[in-house]
Order: structure tokens, then C-alpha cells, then sequence
């Protein structure tokens, strides 16, 4: 739930960029199967399609937003259809044993309760903070675009329902995320190859 006009302002950002990505891929995807292809080159491609779609400052294709939708596709739509064999793709080992290999650290992530800090216990915490929107993507003001991954995070919040002292935050920078989401990738294709 949308609590401020900030959050509301961020998250019609991540749409944004999410749409412009979109768009930018569906246009730059005609361009390449056309018979106009050699015609322009991939600067001259955005700056035509940057104008065409009126954007005043600059966009970025691969977006923020876009990186957000990923982790939704990954972890709630993928939960659902490997629901069964989620220990299967998440291991049960802690993160101080193999968590650098996913992009997580313990320094990042906290539980109020003092869960062991699973791979499968952060990535379902992670999960269930984006089923309930309770995450936030944080962006120090005036960052150059060469420092956005790096220094740029989100923050997923998750708060157990059913007790509300049991709450979760982990804080990732898009670094992190990255190889969060590629290490989660290569684990659902190696389990889609095996089944």
C-alpha cells in the first residue's frame, strides 16, 4: 500500500520505466527486422526514439523498474508454477556459507526473530515482501547514471501476519539484485532441465 505522495511518485517512476523499456524494446525489435536496420546507428536509434516518444530528460531501457518486474517474474509467478520444489531451487544453506555466490550478505539482511539466515528462508521473506508490495527502490539523490547499480538498493520489508514482531528486512543494491536474480535463473533451469 502506498503510504506518502513519495512512494506514490516513486512507484508511478517504476512503471514509467517499466513501460519505457517496453516500448523501447518492442520499437528497437521492428527496427532490427526491418529493411531500414543499416540505416541508423544504436545512438542515432535512441535519440529518434527518444523523441518520438517525448521523453524530456534521459531514460535508461534497462530501468529500475524493469529490474522490479524481474524479481516479481522470477519469484511470485515462478514460485507458482514450482511451488512444490521451491527447497529444490532455494537451498537450505545459510547465507555465511553460500550467500555471496547469490549476491546476499549477512550485513544487508536482518530478521527480528533471529531466523536462521537460509537461502530459502531470505528468498521466500523476499517473496512475500513483494507479494505485499513492501518494498522500496532507494536512489541517492544526484547519482551519475555510471554509479545507478551500484549505489542504488532496494529495501524488502516483510512482516508476518501472524506475528508482527517477526519482521524481515533486507536492503540489496542492484549489483546484488543482479546477481540474485541470475544465480535464482540458473537454479530454475537447471531443475526444469533435471525434472
Amino acid at each position: 500500500m502506498i503510504k506518502n505522495k513519495e512512494d506514490e511518485g516513486n512507484a508511478v517512476d517504476y512503471m514509467t520505466g517499466v513501460m519505457f523499456s517496453i516500448a523501447f524494446l518492442e520499437s528497437i525489435t521492428n527496427f532490427i527486422f526491418s529493411k531500414n536496420r543499416d540505416d541508423l546507428t544504436v545512438g542515432q536509434f535512441y535519440d529518434e526514439f527518444s523523441r518520438k516518444v517525448k521523453y524530456r530528460r534521459t531514460r535508461v531501457p534497462f530501468s529500475l523498474g524493469i529490474i522490479l518486474g524481474e524479481l516479481y517474474v522470477i519469484l511470485l509467478w515462478g514460485r507458482e508454477n514450482w511451488k512444490g520444489n521451491w527447497n529444490e531451487i532455494f537451498p537450505t544453506d545459510e547465507i555465511k556459507e553460500i550467500g555471496e555466490q547469490w549476491g546476499l550478505s549477512e550485513k544487508h539482511i536482518s530478521s527480528s526473530k533471529g531466523h536462521s539466515l537460509s537461502i530459502e528462508y531470505v528468498m521466500r521473506r523476499i517473496r512475500n515482501a513483494l507479494a505485499h508490495a513492501h518494498v522500496k527502490i532507494i536512489v541517492p539523490k544526484d547519482i551519475k547514471k555510471k554509479d545507478m547499480f551500484k549505489m542504488s538498493k532496494i529495501e524488502f520489508r516483510d512482516v508476518d501476519l501472524r506475528d508482527k514482531s517477526d519482521t524481515f528486512i533486507a536492503i540489496l543494491t542492484f549489483e546484488q539484485v543482479f546477481k540474485l536474480i541470475k544465480k535464482t535463473q540458473s537454479k530454475i533451469h537447471k531443475y526444469v532441465r533435471e525434472k
